[in-house]
């Protein structure tokens, strides 16, 4: 399942089909919102942005942009909003129209509506009266046509007036706590779909599909995207809920955007979702999290996946055999390239049928050092080997000088045997640079064993490949997240800035990666997608020190003043 390309997709059409789509008619009874929206409030914005602001040393900033407002407003600020409470946007079926179709009601905590349109006039925001109590407003550049009334103490903002008497009597027992749980949240609540909404989303997905397969150029493509349009299909049926939140600050300090992905109960979604969870790695020790960039993952395959992804490689073998038909190679070069790849498709093959994922890497960049490691499971790991000493072989009998750079079987360490690579770096345009990034020579470094493989490049290749493979052996018994993560800012900006050329991107990659370094060592963007109940969570989380690294931009950019 490729969730993460398919989510974007499921939630713009859900979206769209939530705002224009017709909707079932429903019994009377309290509908069941299809899309919320919540803030948590202005209270809490203007808190997220007084503590970056302070953690960069700019202390006035959310004070400077509360002066800007009370001066653009003549003084009035905001008044008539209750700046405690959260505000959103839910979208509910209307089951009572003629043309049934769905309810948009925007909605903002309020004391007095009257005297916050009239501090809005300060933004050229005009009223005039509406039915039933409302106000119409025109809205610079705006979308025409809303309305806006108070009900309690709540506004409530539409494109239909008539809709005011459905307006729910508490919109935040609507959100399901996503107001406090995120300062943004975004929910797309698929269990809630009427049926026949949920039919017209799958007849707009198969025939948008329709057309994309009459433009594939070969039967692989057009079985590809069959197999996309079943897989969307599923998500929409199975699918529970997607909630997209965002953090600043919560009460550990983190700052994080969370995708959470549900399926319903009992579905073969939730099945597979299932397989998401922790599990011990063996290559554990590949999470590296002094490194630039660092990741690991595990996780069991569903049987859906395996053959799902497992014709795809068959499917793309054959075409790539066809293919190499039309090459300009001998009968005995063709022959031989074709076993070649048959091979490693066998060993591909083979490893998903074993119905487990692992693996990790470690990439050390900075203005200094370039290096890699890497290493997965395999399953028939001597096949692999023997696969890839006759490709180096083949490669040699066109290429004779490389064949003295190679080494077969240069160590073993920890039941990985070793193959060596040695180049030095040619004479070519910055070289200067690789040299000091790699050393005089460019060492490669490919290992195997009867279960992994494993790829290690650049500066102390070999050295940091028998370190993770040694931390892999030590953690072998830990649980670990089903995909961990992390990529550090400081480290990486000073590489960049270190192979550009031109003097001006240098000089401000060069002031970027000198307030990373001040602002500590909490300088990493973590990803992370672990369980959660009945579904699954992925996090994107940014340190402190870019926070803090962000508040001391702004306060270069305009000392004394809040950023823009």
């Amino acid at each position: 399942m490729r969730k993460t390309h398919l989510l974007t997709w499921l939630t713009a059409l859900l979206l769209s089909v939530a705002l224009f789509c017709p909707a079932q008619q429903a019994a009377a009874q309290e509908a069941k919102p299809l899309v919320t929206l919540s803030f948590s409030g202005y209270d809490a914005l203007m808190a997220d942005i007084d503590y970056i602001g302070k953690l960069g040393g700019n202390a006035e900033l959310a004070k400077g942009l509360e002066n800007i407002l009370t001066a653009t407003t003549q003084g009035k600020g905001l008044e008539g909003l209750d700046k405690a409470r959260p505000l959103g946007l839910v979208v509910l079926p209307k089951p009572d129209a003629t043309t049934p179709e769905a309810r948009v009601f925007a909605f903002l905590p309020v004391s007095d509506l009257n005297k916050l349109l009239s501090a809005l006039e300060a933004f050229q925001v005009e009223t005039s009266d509406g039915p039933n109590g409302s106000k119409q407003l025109a809205i610079p550049n705006g979308p025409p046509g809303l309305f806006i009334k108070q009900i309690g103490n709540w506004a409530y903002l539409t494109n239909d007036p008539s809709d005011f008497d459905a307006a729910p009597a508490d919109p935040v027992a609507l959100l399901g706590g996503s107001e406090k749980k995120y300062d943004v949240a975004l929910r797309l609540l698929a269990k809630n779909l009427p049926d026949e909404m949920r039919t017209a989303l799958i007849q707009q997905v198969e025939m948008l599909f329709q057309f994309v397969t009459m433009q594939a150029p070969n039967e692989v493509s057009a079985a590809q995207f069959k197999q996309a349009v079943e897989q969307i299909k599923r998500l929409i049926n199975e699918t529970d809920t997607v909630t997209l939140g965002f953090v600043i600050n919560d009460k550990a300090g983190k700052t994080y955007l969370d995708v959470e992905f549900t399926a319903k109960p009992g579905t073969e979604l939730a099945q597979q979702m299932a397989q998401i969870k922790k599990a011990p790695s063996a290559y554990a020790g590949f999470y590296v999290p002094e490194a630039t960039l660092t990741a690991n993952w595990v996780r069991k395959l569903a049987p859906t996946d395996i053959t799902q992804t497992t014709t795809q490689i068959k499917a793309l073998h054959k075409e790539f055999t066809q293919a190499l038909e039309n090459q300009d190679l001998t009968e005995d070069q063709a022959q031989k390239a074709k076993k070649l790849i048959g091979d490693l498709v066998d060993v591909i093959v083979k490893t998903l049928e074993g119905g487990k994922m692992d693996g990790g890497l470690a990439v050390w960049l900075d203005a200094n050092t370039a290096a890699m490691v890497a290493g997965g499971v395999v399953v028939d790991g001597q096949k692999l080997e023997a696969t890839l000493k006759e490709i180096v072989t083949l490669i040699t009998e066109d290429t004779p000088d490389l064949k003295p750079l190679l080494k077969f079987n240069a160590e073993t360490h920890e039941g990985v045997t070793m193959h060596t690579f040695t180049m030095p770096v040619p004479s070519i345009p910055g070289r200067d640079k690789v040299v000091d990034l790699v050393g005089e020579n460019l060492d490669v470094v490919i290992g195997t064993s009867p279960t992994g493989v494993y790829l290690a490049a650049g500066r102390d290749a070999m050295a940091k490949l028998k370190a993770a493979i040694d931390a892999s052996k030590s953690a072998a018994a830990t649980d670990v997240l089903p995909t961990r993560l992390s990529l550090a800012l400081t480290p990486l900006v000073k590489f960049i800035a270190k192979m550009v050329d031109d003097d001006d991107a240098k000089q401000k990659l060069d002031i970027a990666a000198a307030l990373l370094e001040q602002a500590g060592s909490e300088n990493h963007v973590l990803v992370t997608i672990e369980s959660i109940p009945g579904g699954i969570r992925e996090r994107i989380e940014v340190e402190q020190g870019i926070l803090k690294t962000l508040g001391a931009m702004s306060q270069q950019m305009a000392p004394g003043a809040p950023a823009p």
